[in-house]
């Protein structure tokens, strides 16, 4: 509920009330951002980091289609 995403290239993660955007290493997250399809992580260090592998799952089968790895989380700030 704290992850909303844009585009097979981008994501946006909420911590409180600070957004960070998180583009994947290797550009883009196949089929993520067409619908129908979750991305899936597991933190095993407690939190999301660069480097963790995820994989984006058809929601209707929960056949993973695909995987992607995290990159850098950017703070991100609305402009005024």
């Amino acid at each position: 509920d704290n992850m909303v995403i844009i585009d097979d290239n981008t994501v946006f993660y909420r911590a409180g009330s600070q957004l960070y955007r998180q583009d994947f290493m290797g550009g883009h997250c196949n089929g993520l951002g067409t619908g129908g399809y979750a991305l899936v992580t597991r933190q095993f260090s407690g939190t999301l980091c660069r480097g963790d592998i995820a994989q984006v799952m058809d929601t209707s089968s929960g056949v993973p289609i695909g995987t992607c790895v995290v990159g850098d989380f950017v703070p991100y700030y609305r402009a005024r």
